[in-house]
């Protein structure tokens, strides 16, 4: 389980590099200076692909486990598994976005 624990850890590490990646574009954009759309579109296909296929579901695997073991966390384990189901949705519906920009719409 550790090395399932540090996997998951380290995947938290890198989405908060690529965040701090997508912020600094978005404020490029907000200062009216022109966002690198191709650099958003690769953080956001690695967090539509990797984060919202792999990583996503490992927590979910391990929360399940969790609860089986300690069910009064039940609650606080599907907030969770709904701010996965929220984020997977918003970070699709961004792609989408930098896709449209990318294109010129």
């Amino acid at each position: 389980m550790s090395n399932l624990v540090e996997q998951i850890h380290e995947d938290h590490v890198n989405v908060s590099r690529i965040l701090d990646l997508i912020e600094h574009e978005m404020e490029r954009a907000r200062s009216e200076q022109t966002p690198d759309l191709d650099l958003l579109e690769d953080a956001m296909r690695y967090m539509t692909n990797y984060s919202d296929l792999v990583h996503h579901p490992k927590e979910d695997a391990m929360f399940a486990r969790l609860v089986q073991n300690e069910p009064d966390i039940a609650d606080q384990v599907e907030v969770l598994r709904q701010e996965h189901e929220t984020l997977a949705r918003l970070s699709s519906e961004f792609l989408e976005i930098v896709k449209a920009a990318e294109s010129g719409e």
